[in-house]
């Protein structure tokens, strides 16, 4: 009897212990880095997720680092339903990681679809003196460049790029010393035809970074940028490029006006611009110094009734409102970013009128009472709305006075495609109560 009661606690000890000895055994799973870049100029942003986890939304040329086990999983990416917000599968892949690599996942435009290109690094050690960096060419419809990054006046001519890129050509990791880089691309084999330079950077010690040259496709003036993914995403911007502004002219005396830049009038960057109407891009000095902007009567360089001081950066598209009662001018200025959404339509609204101190924009299905409609902008003069983004289809555009809740102009009936780039002018009409509306832009 006394046996089995010292044997029976004996068991529980011994089992007690093995459970502890496999506890302490156990170990978590090695870990690595996964990036993921978007780098498709057609969609507003990009939801991507691990199997079904918590969605994170990347914007364009923007991108977020993630930390897995070490494991193989199916990665995906979802667009927006534009009219129910539903996610909607685009692309699913599965992909291997192993601790030891950083995983850079850059999500690109393959023309009717979207594909990724996954780049490998050996993960630096945290007290690396140097870099590693690594390039990719994503733009489908660009030509092959030769990649260089070196430090500030190096003499292309007497230096070998990293790698002649073409589309999804890769450079493979290097190993460089930290401190201070321009990116320079040229024509492959042609160091003297510089398609691209960057501003100077610094790239820290131990420190993985990739290049992406991506397509901006309308984003801005140029063909492409070129995005560094490390810990975050940073895209620069050709510095050797102007930038581009375009005016809307919507003076309340309803004559032509001169657009200058820094005093220059013969000739202005736009001359005896006609009323009602938006010009074309002209290019400006994009080197982010002061640039004055001049507006007077047509003809007349003597009288400025607009000296704006404005900073205008390399390669990035501009529009300016001019608009007030003579001698009282005024200007909005606004960054546009032109790409061509696959769902939705873009459309900008702008108001010159003085008579009413704030302009109501409706959009409403065909027929539908405006008193069920929300408003999408109220503007006063001169200004305008960000560029909105819109389902496709017909609507009619209605406009209040908003301290009356007076219709001042329509219904006018309009049509939104996807990837469309609208603008809409409201003025005074000559009356004095109502409001006259352009059609800019593809409602022309």
């Amino acid at each position: 009897m006394t046996a089995r009661k010292l044997l029976f606690p004996l068991g529980l000890a011994l089992l007690a212990l093995g459970l502890t000895a496999c506890d302490t055994g156990r170990k978590a799973p090695p870990k690595t880095e996964v990036r993921v870049l978007n780098a498709v100029p057609r969609y507003t942003s990009l939801i991507y997720r691990r199997v079904e986890s918590a969605p994170t939304s990347l914007d364009f040329k923007t991108g977020n680092v993630f930390t897995y086990d070490e494991d193989t999983y199916t990665l995906n990416v979802d667009s927006t339903n534009i009219l129910n917000g539903a996610p909607e599968r685009i692309l699913s892949f599965s992909q291997k990681v192993l601790s030891g690599t950083t995983y850079t996942v850059v999500l690109y435009d393959a023309g009717t679809t979207i594909d990724r290109v996954v780049l490998e690094t050996p993960t630096l050690p945290r007290n690396a003196t140097d870099v590693e960096v690594q390039a990719v060419h994503v733009g489908k419809d660009l030509p092959p460049v030769d990649f260089y990054l070196t430090p500030p006046g190096t003499d292309l001519l007497a230096t070998a790029p990293l790698g002649t890129l073409g589309f999804l050509q890769q450079v493979a990791p290097r190993r460089m010393p930290a401190g201070l880089y321009v990116i320079t691309v040229t024509a492959p084999g042609n160091p003297a035809a510089v398609l691209f330079k960057s501003s100077q950077f610094n790239l820290d010690a131990s420190k993985s970074i990739s290049f992406s040259i991506t397509p901006d496709a309308g984003s801005t003036n140029a063909p492409f940028s070129v995005v560094a993914f490390g810990d975050v995403s940073n895209p620069f911007f050709n510095v050797n490029a102007p930038g581009s502004l375009r005016v809307v002219s919507a003076p309340a005396d309803r004559l032509p006006r001169d657009i200058a830049i820094d005093s220059q009038f013969s000739p202005p960057l736009f001359a005896a611009v006609p009323f009602a109407t938006e010009t074309a891009y002209g290019d400006v000095r994009g080197d982010q110094t002061p640039v004055k902007v001049n507006v007077t009567p047509a003809g007349n360089p003597g009288t400025l009734e607009v000296d704006a001081t404005l900073p205008f950066t390399a390669t990035i598209l501009y529009t300016i409102i001019v608009g007030g009662n003579p001698g009282a001018l005024t200007y909005s200025i606004f960054v546009d970013d032109n790409r061509r959404d696959t769902q939705w339509g873009k459309l900008r609204l702008y108001s010159g009128v003085t008579q009413i101190p704030l302009v109501t924009f409706f959009l409403l299905d065909p027929g539908t009472d405006i008193s069920t409609g929300v408003p999408i902008a109220s503007l006063a003069a001169p200004g305008g709305s960000e560029q909105i983004p819109l389902p496709p289809g017909k609507y009619d555009l209605v406009l209040q006075d908003l301290s009356t809740s007076t219709t001042v102009a329509g219904p006018i009936p309009i049509t939104i495609n996807a990837g469309g780039l609208y603008g809409v002018l409201a003025t005074n009409n000559a009356n004095g109560v109502s409001v006259d509306v352009t059609l800019l832009d593809e409602l022309k």
